[in-house]
């Protein structure tokens, strides 16, 4: 479907109260731009947008590249927190989404043009998580003052217009790790989508918080759901807090389907602090980041998983053949819970059922209490690393009948689960 919408239809004159000049607009215009005191906010400030020069890895002729193509994305100057120390927070890191920059050969930055010159600044991929589809950026050539007033665009130089007063471009900072917002919480999607150069700012409400399966890795990861319109170039960019100015996630993907709208989904703000937590403790200072965090061979960010699959257990005759029926208690433990179906975890075997992980009780559809609310056992253990154990309570079937244990299982890295991956970044 065509960006470019047909002319609007002309209306009768008698339908209209009294016509309106366009000299009596324009001159309305031009006095509330001359008047006008409202300063920018921080997020019409920090929001950049990404240019990116790809080349992407050609699956039929292997030995080939695809051609060299251009894109863009958004993306926020992001605020690390006091504990990363003065080395990092001096730096121009910017966060996005890592389908924005994924196979990137050339990117640069571009700051807000309303409030800044149109300057590109060259920039690296420092640090990808493509399982939750994040990335950070950082500018690399600060020579020209990304951050600071300079090049402010002004009324026939650079100096800042009535109506364009000073600009200093503040870093964003995300909510915290346990901020997940609640239904109707009004967000904004700030961004540089498709159809325009200029920032973009749209608002809409939260409409659902679930896991959901990210687009750019195949993953299942928890989601936050708006209908504020998300388009082709919001990703990478902030959802904004309607009354702060906190970073609530990262737009990433929209579900497109007949019959569907305004299903737009971010990233949620405990992933990006993993996804930060990490960066930092991955490198002694900011000077030692040479090379990117997360990328090829490095599986040091990617989301953990069991090493199991697993399939609710509501079924009256299933509960009662796997022991888990309520006449039979075992251990004194509430027993509900998931069966493992396939296991590829030496910890874990076929028609165990996971009951709990680390004292947090499952239901029978796998759902656990976490960030207060009922979410899929996923959200949860995306919380990890590789690497990290987690104690399940496991209830098996043994002789003498069902046998409740606690074991200690180290999380796995869903590259190590399959021998075909399900994706080329999954």
């Amino acid at each position: 479907m065509s960006l470019l919408a047909s002319p609007l239809p002309l209306l009768p004159h008698a339908i209209t109260s009294r016509p309106v000049l366009a000299s009596t607009r324009l001159l309305s215009t031009t006095a509330r731009r001359l008047f006008s005191t409202q300063r920018p906010s921080p997020a019409d400030l920090a929001v950049v947008k990404l240019h990116v020069t790809r080349q992407r890895p050609s699956w039929t002729v292997p030995w080939q590249t695809t051609p060299v193509e251009a894109s863009s994305g958004s993306g926020c100057l992001l605020s690390l927190p006091q504990s990363a120390g003065p080395s990092w927070r001096a730096r121009n890191f910017v966060l996005t989404a890592a389908h924005v920059v994924a196979d990137s050969i050339y990117l640069t930055v571009q700051r807000n043009t309303d409030y800044f010159e149109p300057n590109k600044f060259p920039a690296v991929v420092r640090a990808v998580c493509h399982d939750s589809d994040l990335a950070l950026v950082e500018v690399t050539n600060d020579e020209e003052g990304f951050r600071n007033g300079s090049g402010v665009i002004g009324d026939g130089g650079n100096h800042p217009s009535p109506d364009r007063p000073a600009a200093e471009m503040k870093p964003l900072e995300l909510a915290r790790w346990d901020d997940l917002p609640e239904l109707r919480d009004t967000v904004q999607v700030v961004g540089y989508p498709v159809g325009g150069d200029k920032l973009s700012v749209t608002s809409g409400v939260v409409s659902r918080c679930e896991v959901v399966e990210y687009s750019h890795s195949a993953r299942p990861a928890l989601g936050i759901t708006v209908d504020a319109a998300i388009n082709a170039g919001n990703s990478g960019g902030p959802i904004m807090c309607g009354n702060s100015d906190k970073i609530l996630g990262v737009a990433f993907q929209k579900y497109v389907s007949h019959g569907v709208e305004n299903q737009g989904h971010a990233v949620p703000s405990y992933l990006i602090w993993r996804f930060i937590n990490r960066v930092i403790a991955g490198a002694a200072d900011a000077e030692s980041l040479t090379s990117t965090i997360g990328g090829v061979g490095d599986g040091s960010l990617d989301l953990p998983c069991l090493g199991v699959t697993c399939q609710p257990v509501e079924n009256d005759q299933f509960k009662k053949w796997l022991g888990v029926s309520a006449g039979d208690a075992a251990v004194g433990m509430d027993r509900k819970g998931v069966m493992v179906s396939w296991s590829v975890n030496p910890a874990l075997k076929k028609y165990d059922v996971i009951t709990a992980i680390n004292d947090t009780p499952l239901d029978s559809f796998g759902h656990v209490w976490y960030l207060g609310r009922r979410l899929y056992m996923t959200a949860l253990l995306d919380s990890f690393y590789v690497g990290d154990a987690v104690e399940l309570a496991v209830l098996s079937r043994g002789d003498a009948g069902p046998v409740v244990e606690r074991r200690t299982v180290g999380l796995m890295s869903p590259k190590d689960c399959f021998l075909v991956p399900k994706g080329q970044m999954g």
